[in-house]
């Protein structure tokens, strides 16, 4: 009696540590332009390389919330890596160009069927170790539905869980090129950095398109940034948008000119695929330049504005008085004079 609780003891000690090695369901998916390429995709957290025959794994898809299938899992799971398991080995290949881990005719979920993990047995006699999607219900209409999509576990999770949970997913609708088999991230992750945005020219005119330049960095590849502008604010990602070009890490999209008083509203966000930042919102204002404005006496002048605007003397006036000092000028007609501080030397014409 006594050798058989040691040995209970031991099996109950292995099956503990196996599952406190955490592998986990990564990622399920059901490519809207391509149901042949389904695939699950699990991933092992850990140092240590998992092999699946011990404890024996059972992959389990339920159909609709009701029919249960469930199949042994062979092979071993990198440390750090994940393990895919797809419903066709050609199809799978042909679709993503390498070869899935794990073939199986249950990868079969249209976007409402529950994917399962059992330890030391099947759905039947096993004990369940992670889940994606709720036991015993269709997922058409419910937050775990990934129809046409993928679901892919975030990053800050490390351990399976038994009762699906919504914080732990990110659900999105997406085809063949949208999904990533075999690639999967746990920990920090690294996220595209927007700085040094600008605009040329610095002040646009209403004959001006808007070049709108950033540089934009990540720790792994940016996959791809876009421009988004609007005429009201605040501007949002479902307004104008553009593909931004990359030159070393320098990201440009033109915006189209725009009226004079214009005030344009832009933004900017970056992905590498997993992660996406977004910009603050900056404007800038179409200002066209004030014409030269003719007035016909001095008293006109000297009512006129000093914002820069320049004017013209059209009627006549004399130079009454100059010197060399700071290049002084004093004009005048019969409504009035002003004197002209030419510090400069701007004005070079001589004058008797």
């Amino acid at each position: 009696m006594k050798k058989k609780f040691l040995f209970l003891f031991g099996f109950l000690f292995v099956f503990s540590s196996m599952f406190s090695q955490g592998l986990f369901i990564s990622e399920v998916s059901d490519p809207g332009d391509n149901a042949n390429a389904r695939f699950v995709e699990l991933y092992n957290p850990t140092s240590t390389d998992i092999d699946l025959s011990v404890g024996t794994f059972y992959f389990c898809r339920q159909a609709n919330g009701a029919t249960l299938n469930s199949v042994a899992l062979t092979g071993t799971v990198l440390a750090n890596s994940t393990f895919v398991i797809a419903t066709n080995a050609t199809n799978f290949l042909a679709a993503y160009g390498f070869d899935a881990d794990f073939i199986s005719g249950y990868v079969s979920g249209n976007g409402d069927d529950g994917y399962y993990l059992f330890v030391g047995g099947d759905h039947t006699t096993g004990t369940m170790y992670d889940a994606y999607g709720v036991m015993n219900e269709d997922g058409t209409g419910m937050a775990w539905e990934y129809l046409d999509g993928y679901a892919v576990r975030n990053s800050d999770i490390d351990n399976p869980n038994t009762t699906w949970t919504s914080s732990e997913w990110a659900i999105s609708s997406g085809g063949v090129a949208d999904m990533t088999p075999g690639t999967h991230t746990v920990g920090t992750v690294t996220v595209p950095v927007i700085s040094n945005i600008a605009i040329l020219p610095t002040a646009p005119t209403s004959s001006d398109a808007v070049v709108v330049s950033a540089t934009i960095t990540d720790d792994v590849a940016v996959t791809g940034a876009n421009l988004y502008w609007s005429l009201t604010s605040p501007v949002t990602t479902s307004d104008n948008a553009t593909a931004m070009t990359n030159v070393v890490d320098v990201y440009s999209a033109t915006i189209p000119a725009q009226a004079d008083g214009a005030t344009v509203y832009y933004m900017i966000d970056a992905t590498d695929g997993s992660a996406t930042t977004t910009s603050n919102e900056m404007s800038y204002t179409v200002t066209d330049p004030v014409g030269v404005v003719d007035v016909a006496t001095i008293a006109e002048l000297r009512l006129g504005a000093t914002d820069g605007t320049e004017y013209r003397l059209t009627g006549e006036a004399f130079i009454t008085y100059q010197r060399a000092s700071r290049n002084q000028k004093y004009i005048q007609d019969a409504t009035g004079g002003i004197l002209i501080d030419d510090n400069a030397g701007t004005i070079t014409t001589t004058y008797n």
